[in-house]
């Protein structure tokens, strides 16, 4: 999706973003904003939350501009076969208030890609800078029955996630609707019908619709 340059210098590659529910400050002009990085050397994925400030003019006192501060680092779990935390994307329900991951297990080549997991977690205390979640912080996960590979740019509307896929490259670009009571994987859009012929980047729910960016274009995809 985007780069993100660390203090340390380091630049992660970042496939998801996602806004919260809360507010940093009650004159916040956005809810905190989430940001899914993948794995550092300890196979631990990580999640930047940043506060979005709003910059006045200094001579007319109005809106100019925004600014961004980072106030929290989540770390989660570290990825094993048992939890399929590889490359673990995170987005937040803003109904049922919960954090959820969909990721894959990426410790053996023969099951790298072979199955999604969703994973739901508590969202973190913002008043603690750093968080490690592990194992028992889990509180539910699921498989759902298809390939993890390119998979990025989720949101979650009404107890559905969906995910963006693919890219035409490989052959395939999909959009996957995942029931999250239910636990299941309820379809997958083959989105090149819609002429989405770039690599899904992220997606919004608009008007009963979703709203889905890719390299150039919002495309909008009916569900209903």
């Amino acid at each position: 999706m985007y780069n993100m340059k660390m203090a340390n210098k380091n630049t992660y590659h970042c496939n998801q973003s996602t806004f919260g529910i809360e507010l940093f400050e009650p004159s916040d002009p956005f809810p905190l904003l989430y940001i899914s990085q993948r794995a550092l050397s300890d196979q631990r994925c990580f999640i930047e939350v940043y506060r979005i400030k709003t910059v006045y003019d200094d001579v007319t006192s109005e809106y100019k501009s925004f600014s961004v501060e980072k106030v929290q680092t989540v770390f989660l779990p570290a990825m094993k076969y048992e939890n399929s935390l590889g490359n673990a994307n995170c987005v937040i329900d803003p109904e049922d208030g919960f954090m959820y991951t969909y990721s894959r297990n990426n410790n053996t080549a023969e099951d790298n890609y072979k199955k999604c997991k969703i994973s739901k977690f508590a969202i973190p205390d913002i008043h603690n800078e750093v968080v490690y979640l592990e194992d028992k912080d889990i509180l539910s996960s699921f498989m759902i029955d298809c390939s993890a590979l390119n998979m990025q740019g989720g949101c979650i509307n009404d107890g559905i996630l969906y995910i963006g896929q693919g890219f035409p490259a490989v052959g395939y670009v999909f959009l996957n609707v995942v029931d999250l009571a239910n636990r299941a994987l309820l379809a997958r859009i083959d989105l090149q019908k819609y002429q989405v012929n770039w690599e899904p980047e992220g997606c919004f729910f608009f008007d009963n619709s979703v709203m889905l960016a890719h390299t150039d274009a919002i495309n909008r995809i009916s569900i209903r």
